[in-house]
């Protein structure tokens, strides 16, 4: 169990603070200090990451569908990339990076190496495929006329883009990427009660999808926010009580004593361990995590649950009547909030910043690399999810949300309580470990073959009387 001390507050931005305050003042280095932290997660991590998903998801989508597009066409290799027009070197570190971002992907597209094309296709094709589109892209989203239908509500229409994108980026706010040599955490600001923070702030979204689909005055925006309204605040339940469960355990609701309670105790042989992980150490709390991706995919509106902006039945939902730079802010959200779920999905199942291998943590750049490699898997989850499943109809959604997730996830809360507590009293921890989640499994497959049973077809209605 981890407690909570008085000092716990401290974070990066209080030290920026301390440097700026002799300068400037207290009111003005915290105004500083914040809109610092802010610029740093925006261009070093928000937009980068962002760019990098876009690419990854065209150059999946066409490998799947096996089609050419602008992910797969041009100059062949990557020598015939124009490296020669960058000065200090920075051609080469492009190249690398390119190579590096194309061995991942050929990594996690293995499974559909033998799909649809009668032929072995072996990773992605080699080349700067794509490069220009993500360049023309960019350009084209900065220059394009900013339109705006004319029986509009103009100060809401314009308002709602910048709400989504702000509730999105404060919530990194409170979240660690790794813990300094000096021991200090390296976040925005650490808070006590981190993940009330964090889950308030990303809740505030849905209010800016909500006035954007209002103030279009278009009845398939209406649509498209009513339906995220009610989608949102449904599967906000179970990821809720998802993470609930880690925070029961754990006995902390900041997000850097979660992270560090993963690694086990300090004067153990296996402090460091993989398997002190949540995810590993509580068969409960794997039931959580399974529980949580499903909700997050809900939450941050992607296929299959993307019935806010469903293309085929609202155009493109509740954005449909955006266009330009206040299009791509609701573009750029919905990739941040892709990304802030694989963060917080790290951080409470997946050992957060920890490598997993004992003794490896004390090099203290690995912690953000690892962490944002977990979430990149996560993000590479989802947009798998994209192109292999097809849109769940409203009903179903609703009743795998209230009838399925719901009940799974009191059941996994209760369930982690009474584990850790019994854990302690057996007198063979391993072997009660490995009973327990045998039966925890056996009941979920259970509860899970029971509950599809409603997420079938509803069966057509016969006929009772009348003519056809």
């Amino acid at each position: 169990m981890v407690s909570i001390s008085a000092s716990s507050s401290i974070s990066a931005t209080n030290v920026l603070v301390d440097l700026l305050e002799p300068c400037i003042g207290t009111s003005l280095a915290w105004i500083v200090a914040s809109l610092v932290g802010a610029v740093i997660i925006l261009m070093i991590l928000i937009v980068p990451i962002a760019s990098v998903a876009v690419y990854a998801e065209r150059k999946i989508a066409s490998f799947i569908q096996c089609r050419l597009g602008p992910t797969e066409v041009g100059p062949g290799n990557y020598d015939d990339l124009p490296t020669h027009l960058l000065p200090f070197g920075i051609g080469k570190i492009l190249v690398l990076l390119i190579k590096a971002l194309g061995f991942v992907l050929s990594l996690v597209l293995i499974p559909f190496i033998f799909i649809g094309t009668g032929k072995v296709r072996v990773g992605m094709p080699p080349g700067w495929y794509g490069l220009g589109t993500m360049v023309s892209d960019a350009i084209k989203l900065l220059a394009k006329e900013d339109i705006m239908p004319e029986k509009s509500d103009p100060a809401l229409f314009r308002l709602a883009p910048y709400i989504v994108f702000a509730a999105t980026l404060s919530a990194f706010a409170v979240v660690p990427f790794g813990i300094s040599p000096s021991g200090i955490p390296l976040m925005v600001a650490r808070l006590d009660a981190g993940i009330l923070y964090l889950l308030a702030a990303s809740s505030v979204g849905i209010i800016g999808m909500v006035i954007g689909g209002y103030a279009s005055n278009n009845k398939w925006s209406l649509y498209g926010s009513m339906r995220i309204v009610a989608q949102a605040i449904s599967y906000e339940v179970p990821m809720g009580l998802a993470l609930l469960a880690v925070v029961m355990v754990t006995g902390s609701f900041d997000l850097v004593d979660i992270a560090e309670s993963q690694k086990g105790d300090p004067n153990s042989a296996t402090y460091g361990l993989f398997l002190h992980w949540n995810i590993f150490s509580n068969p409960f709390l794997f039931v959580s995590a399974i529980i949580y991706a499903i909700a997050a995919v809900a939450e941050t509106n992607r296929t299959p649950f993307d019935l806010a902006e469903a293309e085929s039945e609202l155009v493109s939902g509740f954005n449909t009547e955006y266009s330009g730079m206040r299009f791509a802010l609701f573009s750029l959200a919905e990739y941040a909030n892709m990304l802030l779920a694989g963060l917080v999905g790290a951080l409470f199942f997946l050992g957060g910043y920890a490598t997993g291998i004992p003794g490896l943590d004390a090099i203290y750049i690995l912690g953000p690399i690892v962490l944002l490699s977990k979430a990149f898997v996560f993000l590479l989850f989802v947009i798998m999810l994209r192109w292999t499943l097809p849109r769940y109809r409203v009903d179903r959604l609703m009743t795998m949300c209230w009838k399925g997730l719901i009940p799974l996830a009191l059941f996994a809360f209760l369930g982690a309580g009474f584990f850790v507590a019994l854990i302690s009293v057996v007198s063979n921890p391993m072997l009660f470990k490995f009973g327990g989640s045998i039966l925890v499994f056996a009941i979920v497959a259970i509860y899970g073959i029971t509950v599809s049973k409603g997420l079938a077809p509803v069966p057509i209605r016969k006929k009772t009387g009348g003519t056809a």
